[in-house]
């Protein structure tokens, strides 16, 4: 589980983990959340934006209606996976998931401001491992990348110091793996091309779930794309679930496996320390 960071026995202890949107606690950190939850942690998420997408319209009343729809999986995912406590870091549409209206996402705003709300959760939530994306933001999406710099800065400015904090990576062997059975399972090419991965060498901390993470994860992937995590790859439906990257990231967990993640350490910029 745990084992790599000395800290098998996480009875009492508090793991939080900062995401971009709704979806990314099961592609990043599914299997780690379920092994801290094995492990006797609690577990909380804390999120930017509410996934509401690229079709949404930009009426308040539409995005506040797409959250909500996305809010519904979250807390089917968030029962899956064991996570204790969800909620958003700062009042729901502050920033949204909308590639369409770049300027509201996180991708688009500025560091100090995002880092700031995260900076809060750490001081509230005073956790001992902090969970997010790695610098390229697993999958190279603006936001991803965002939140990854946003949690770094507020681990460099806040009082309280967490014992670990680690983003997610990928596998590049696993990833040039899976875009190809993708390709010849689907008959097209999948994701958007900014996914890559990094080569793992020993800085690199493999989280693994206890048993049961496997279909605990792909049914928590379900809830947001019926099919997407349990269905087998020659069914993988690329007409209905689309050949964007979370089709590419259900192949990546059926080459690297879905009961493990991949992390590296935060590195803390020292010019963003107070």
């Amino acid at each position: 589980m745990f084992g790599d960071l000395g800290v098998d026995d996480l009875s009492g202890a508090i793991v939080l983990v900062v995401h971009a949107h709704p979806d990314d606690e099961v592609f990043a950190t599914g299997a780690a959340v379920i092994a801290a939850k094995a492990a006797g942690a609690r577990t909380h998420l804390r999120i930017f934006t509410g996934g509401e997408g690229r079709d949404s319209l930009l009426t308040p009343s539409d995005l506040a209606s797409a959250r909500r729809a996305k809010e519904t999986r979250l807390v089917a995912s968030a029962g899956l996976l064991g996570i204790d406590t969800w909620d958003y870091l700062t009042e729901p549409g502050r920033w949204t998931d909308t590639p369409h209206a770049p300027a509201r996402t996180i991708g688009a705003a500025a560091t100090a401001d995002i880092a700031a709300p995260v900076r809060t959760a750490l001081e509230a939530l005073c956790p001992d491992i902090v969970l997010t994306v790695g610098p390229d933001g697993l999958t190279g999406h603006p936001d991803h990348i965002a939140c990854h710099h946003a949690v770094a800065h507020a681990l460099a400015t806040a009082i309280h110091r967490p014992r670990v904090a680690l983003g997610a990576v990928l596998d590049q062997r696993s990833v040039r793996a899976a875009a190809e059975t993708a390709r010849a399972v689907t008959g097209r090419p999948v994701g958007s091309g900014r996914v890559t991965g990094m080569a793992l060498d020993t800085s690199v901390i493999t989280v693994t779930g206890p048993p049961g993470t496997d279909d605990r994860r792909r049914r928590a992937l379900d809830a947001y794309v019926p099919g997407l995590g349990t269905s087998n790859a020659t069914d993988v439906d690329t007409e209905r679930m689309g050949t964007g990257d979370s089709v590419l990231l259900r192949f990546i967990l059926d080459t690297d496996g879905w009961t493990q993640d991949h992390f590296v350490p935060l590195r803390v910029h020292a010019t963003w320390e107070s």
